[in-house]
């Protein structure tokens, strides 16, 4: 039944086009991230591009436009806002004062990059809020879209080269879609289990402050 899903999933991708791909890259990159991760839709994606039924350097061209839009939405919202305002809403952007302090501090000692690598980074949180610090420091916007547009063609042309390769060897997709039957249900558990977890250590919180008052 997953295996027939993931069979569904994967041609529901190939019927995207090039600016839905972009939509989705720049709404990734943004600080207020879709679920799913940009690299689910891209390998598959570069599946079809060994099909021939999607170009390459278009996937590539689109993506990486989509995140810089996506950059650039995080650095104006950041410059127009300013470090107070940011700080006083951290909140908003799901992300801790402590750790706002801590991506802002890297971002002064390492700032160009920070926005090169940054895409590269397997921490969603990183990943997109490092270019908060970028617009509230008001680096050059050139530099900005140079180190991150340059960050972005790289990724996304290793992602797509991944579906490129398995397009290139049937049988690896076949053998990972069996083996996506055994991640997902691995993924579920893991799932309720934690939010079990969580739900238990908030009733517990709870407890106490109501103890303690």
């Amino acid at each position: 039944m997953l295996k027939e899903f993931a069979y569904d999933i994967l041609k529901l991708i190939g019927e995207l086009n090039y600016w839905h791909v972009a939509i989705f890259a720049a709404l990734e990159s943004t600080a207020f991230p879709v679920i799913i991760p940009v690299e689910t839709l891209i390998i598959p994606l570069g599946y079809y591009a060994y099909l021939g039924t999607k170009s390459l350097p278009l996937l590539i061209i689109f993506t990486t436009a989509g995140i810089v839009v996506g950059c650039l939405i995080n650095y104006y919202f950041a410059m127009f806002l300013g470090r107070g305002l940011i700080y006083k809403h951290s909140k908003l952007l799901h992300i801790s004062t402590q750790k706002l302090e801590k991506l802002e501090k890297s971002f002064l000692k390492h700032g160009r990059l920070l926005m090169f690598v940054g895409r590269f980074v397997p921490v969603p949180a990183f990943k997109h809020l490092i270019t908060i610090p970028a617009g509230m420091a008001k680096m050059p916007v050139r530099q900005f879209i140079f180190y991150n547009a340059l960050g972005g063609a790289i990724f996304s042309t290793a992602m797509y080269l991944i579906g490129y390769f398995f397009g290139s060897n049937q049988h690896l997709i076949h053998k990972a879609l069996k083996n996506f039957t055994i991640v997902c249900v691995a993924l579920l558990i893991s799932y309720i289990i934690t939010r079990i977890i969580f739900a238990q250590l908030a009733k517990r919180r709870r407890a106490k402050k109501d103890m303690m008052k």
